[in-house]
């Protein structure tokens, strides 16, 4: 080991007078400011000593965090330990624990954003685990909404670069638990839940374009924060609603628009024009509260049109829909995961059922017509 200085210089905007006043408001004496590191030459071998004597302990992946204080290390000499730090870091992890298994926090720095590491020539074009926002188990006003907001806004970046947004970890069982609950299962970042397996997206949910601006952080009576997240294997989407009015310790309420769904499933106004955006349905969302609705579209099957909703009581429950093939005759579902399968379909009585080709043992529980609604050329059910 070796020590080398940390300087402000280099970081435009911090002042030079402690580097931990942003997260304590605590200054530090200028012994602090000196980091014993290993040179860079030794630094693969430093991670790759670490991470095997983890790997021996039963350790099987590594969180690695405040990745972009190393913006402040001095110098030239700095920046080249910087590089060899994280480069071994990254190479020894994938040998011990194997690809994609280091979640990378507290990394919003230059070479995340628009260096080697976001745009994938740090990693020969794989993506890595990113920590997509500051967790919110921090004593700020209003933090459990932020989290949520910070996420969906800063993936309007993120996942369009080198990286697998992470919505960090949260509680099973306190902390406003589901309210973030959902918004992992709309994430593509890793949820370390045991042996469980998880029914979630593998895109990150964004904000609906037409809605981005909206005043969803004000008081009072207002519009909710909301996100789409598309499941192209279905063919369909979810809008996600978060109540978020007073820091989402008021109701939220909101009216869901036809062009939110032309929005969510990426379509365009075709036959009505511009000016043709109705109104779907009111939407209030008590504090600390959520809420999904799925835009699926309906597929002509015979004489009788049929969508499906994927999973029921999944949050994401259209991420259990591997492939969907439309014939003349019937619908063909490749689904990924056990449960009870949702479809609304315009005549009950004309539906059968079978998994695998098998009909035995299944039954239909309160199959019914639910109305859809005809827009640009396609009726879709919202």
């Amino acid at each position: 080991m070796r020590p080398f200085k940390l300087i402000a210089d280099c970081v435009p905007g911090v002042k030079d007078d402690g580097f931990d006043d942003i997260q304590t408001l605590s200054q530090l004496e200028e012994n602090d400011l000196i980091w014993w590191l290993p040179p860079k030459e030794l630094a693969y071998q430093f991670w790759k000593d670490y991470f095997t004597f983890c790997a021996e302990a039963g350790i099987t992946f590594a969180k690695v965090d405040d990745q972009a204080f190393s913006s402040f290390l001095a110098g030239v000499e700095g920046a080249e330990e910087a590089f060899a730090l994280w480069n071994g870091m990254n190479k020894a992890a994938d040998e011990v624990f194997g690809v994609g298994r280091v979640i990378h926090c507290m990394a919003h720095y230059e070479r995340t954003f628009n260096g080697d590491i976001g745009m994938g020539l740090a990693t020969n074009g794989m993506k890595v685990v990113f920590r997509n926002t500051d967790d919110f188990g921090l004593p700020r006003p209003a933090v459990h909404r932020d989290h949520i907001r910070y996420n969906l806004m800063n993936c309007i970046i993120t996942s369009r670069m080198a990286l697998i947004p992470d919505a960090d970890m949260f509680m099973s069982g306190a902390q406003w638990a589901e309210y973030h609950a959902v918004l992992r299962a709309f994430f593509p970042g890793p949820v370390l839940f045991g042996h469980y397996e998880l029914v979630k997206s593998h895109n990150p949910a964004e904000p609906l374009s037409s809605r981005i601006w909206e005043p969803s952080l004000e008081s009072g009576i207002g519009p909710s924060i909301k996100a789409g997240s598309y499941f192209p294997a279905a063919k369909a989407s979810s809008l996600i609603m978060w109540s978020s009015r007073d820091g989402a310790e008021s109701p939220s309420t909101d009216v869901v628009l036809s062009s939110d769904i032309v929005d969510l499933l990426g379509r365009h106004i075709l036959r009505d024009g511009p000016n043709s955006t109705i109104p779907l349905a009111q939407v209030t969302l008590l504090p600390e509260s959520h809420e999904i609705i799925t835009a699926a579209p309906f597929y002509k099957v015979g004489s009788i049109e049929i969508a499906c909703l994927g999973l029921l009581n999944k949050y994401a429950g259209l991420a259990a829909i591997a492939d969907t093939k439309v014939g003349e005759t019937a619908l063909d579902l490749s689904i990924l995961f056990e449960g009870e399968l949702g479809f609304i379909v315009t005549d009950s009585s004309r539906v059968h059922v079978s998994v695998n080709g098998d009909e035995s043992g299944l039954r239909l529980n309160g199959i019914e017509s639910i109305g859809g609604f005809d827009y640009g050329g396609s009726e879709i059910f919202g």
